[in-house]
């Protein structure tokens, strides 16, 4: 988050997040707090998130207020097993199906209504012409379980990565992609029947 990021924004981002996790549940919003928080306790990881990096942004905050909540961050992380750096930037409706193994690199900027299963990495490569980390990923994206997105490339909107796959080049919008490494095997914007309560 840059620091433009207000309080009240950061608020409605986890709202949206919290949101896309209760998969749309009408109630009071603090009645639906208390259900993700007892059906998705990983949840924490992603406020602490949001947080953080709003805290950041703020020279006076970031002094004494950022460490603690950083450190609540990083307790929450090994709890769950999802590691997302502070400097990455996400829009609203973050939804992590299952914790365990999501890492998401430095610098990363993410659209709105990004679905991420568990074993999930945006991670470094060190050699090649995609040398780098991850840049960017559009709105509407869903990353299956055990699939890993390596070096400098971008993720365009209403993008389906399956199940292992390994991203190492950049994918269009509308793309379905599949396999080691990743293919593209279709262009029909399937990422519709894949996120649900859009934000």
């Amino acid at each position: 988050m840059n620091s433009k990021t207000s309080f009240l924004k950061t608020k409605k981002l986890i709202k949206n997040d919290i949101f896309r996790m209760s998969r749309g549940l009408k109630m009071p919003y603090t009645i639906v707090k208390i259900i993700v928080k007892w059906r998705y306790p990983w949840v924490t990881s992603i406020v602490m998130y949001r947080w953080s990096s709003y805290l950041r942004s703020k020279k006076l905050l970031r002094a004494f207020v950022y460490p603690i909540v950083k450190l609540l961050k990083r307790r929450a992380d090994i709890k769950y097993g999802i590691d997302i750096d502070v400097t990455v930037t996400i829009g609203g409706g973050l939804r992590i199906a299952h914790p365990g193994g999501t890492v998401l690199s430095p610098g990363l900027i993410v659209g709105k209504n990004l679905t991420i299963a568990q074993g999930c990495i945006f991670g470094w490569v060190n050699r090649g012409p995609h040398k780098g980390v991850p840049q960017k990923v559009g709105n509407n994206v869903y990353i299956g379980p055990g699939a890993k997105i390596l070096g400098n490339v971008t993720i365009g909107d209403n993008v389906v990565i399956g199940a292992n796959t390994v991203v190492v080049k950049d994918i269009p919008s509308n793309a379905t992609v599949f396999g080691v490494p990743g293919r593209i095997v279709a262009l029909d914007n399937a990422a519709k029947n894949h996120i649900n309560y859009k934000v």
